[in-house]
């Protein structure tokens, strides 16, 4: 490639991918609501003169260029979480302005100024002849917050899109992010004899049964934080009753259990690990099943058991995206194995298609108040993203 042409046709683009940046950040789309969302992605994609523009079923986008044997798919997700704080920004979430070099904005940084990032990467790797044998899937999908990987996992399975290698753009400040962890989201729930409150004796009350459930958590949590990084983690972090009223014994109790995994700890390895955990007690445990529905009224059900992934330092994937970010940031890239979950649990996790993730900005300004992405950041990923594709 020439990196005078690539240097140059970003430099023409660079207030282009800004203004799509900020135009995403306008539209608010929280998940289940990415509508208006969508149709700004194909419209820009369609205006980039990409080959094909599919707006699937479930609600998802995906651009694609070329039509070469090997395929690269590219995903960053359109959706976002809510803003409940809004009396506490500085910037109108909604407002994407701009103030010492960052866009602010809900979705800034998670994930929209990636998404415009590799929208554009697409366009320009094809308007500079980097596709020869290739064919290049900018996918925009949907749902991934309260429903890592589902929509991925209709585009792999009912968009029939078999990719050789992904890159999800979500943010790392330009790292190379060659693995993380699991999760799944576990309830355990006890049954007792619910009794009105003032003749307790005349119940159970599964509150006082769960406890022993509890307390064998908090061992389980000492024990894996103590095996750390072999081991993943395991929190409490939900409990609920199914009670007459708040006069009453409760019939049942539950627990939610936020079990983050490692490479060892598959769905066989967990089984075994719950059913030590409830033995003896007049606890059950399952695996969460979350139903959902798209803006297409679409249903989907994640099943909360998200396994974590690691791809190989020597790997041509891994090779090919450290080389573009560091010759576009001028420096050794760094490579790390992430601590947060995104849609590769389905890309590499389940379907094991080599994965990577790179993407621009901070994941502690995601989900943050004064959401906000680096514009400089943005323009570089840019750059990553079509280098990556011209050194596969």
């Amino acid at each position: 490639m020439n990196q005078g042409k690539l240097e140059e046709e970003l430099a023409i683009r660079a207030d282009e991918i800004i203004a799509f940046a900020r135009e995403l950040v306008k539209i608010e789309s929280v998940t289940g609501n990415e509508g208006k969302m969508a149709e700004a992605v194909a419209e820009k994609m369609r205006e980039l003169s990409y080959d094909r523009v599919i707006c699937d079923e479930l609600g998802n986008v995906i651009g694609v260029n070329g039509s070469g044997e090997q395929k690269v798919f590219f995903d960053s997700h359109m959706d976002t979480v809510d803003v409940i704080d809004r009396d506490n920004w500085k910037h109108d979430p909604y407002g994407a302005e701009i103030e010492n070099g960052y866009i602010y904005g809900r979705g800034s940084v998670d994930m929209k100024g990636a998404l415009a990032a590799s929208v554009y990467a697409g366009a320009v790797a094809k308007e500079l002849r980097l596709l020869d044998g290739k064919t290049v899937y900018i996918s925009a999908s949907i749902m991934e917050e309260d429903y890592d990987g589902q929509a991925v996992k209709y585009i792999l399975e009912q968009d029939e899109i078999y990719p050789d290698v992904v890159v999800i753009c979500e943010p790392t400040n330009l790292s190379v992010g060659c693995g993380h962890q699991g999760r799944a989201l576990i309830q355990v729930t006890v049954k007792g004899k619910g009794a009105h409150a003032s003749h307790p004796e005349t119940g159970i009350n599964p509150i006082y049964l769960m406890t022993e459930v509890t307390d064998r958590v908090e061992t389980l949590a000492a024990s894996l934080q103590a095996n750390r990084p072999e081991s993943g983690t395991v929190a409490v972090t939900n409990i609920f009753c199914t009670t007459a009223s708040n006069n009453s014994v409760p019939e049942e109790v539950s627990i939610i259990l936020d079990r983050r995994l490692s490479l060892k700890e598959n769905e066989e390895y967990i089984t075994k690990e719950m059913n030590e955990l409830v033995k003896d007690t007049k606890a059950e445990w399952k695996i969460v099943d979350v139903p959902g529905r798209s803006y297409k009224g679409k249903k989907i059900m994640l099943h909360s058991f998200l396994p974590a992934w690691e791809l190989p330092e020597d790997h041509r994937l891994i090779v090919a995206s450290k080389d573009a970010a560091s010759e576009t940031l001028q420096k050794e890239a760094s490579l790390e194995k992430l601590a947060i979950s995104t849609n590769a649990v389905v890309t590499a996790g389940i379907f094991k298609i080599p994965s990577v993730v790179v993407g621009p900005g901070d994941i502690n300004d995601a989900h943050a108040t004064d959401e906000k992405c680096s514009i400089q950041a943005l323009q570089n990923a840019c750059s990553i993203y079509v280098r990556i594709i011209d050194n596969l």
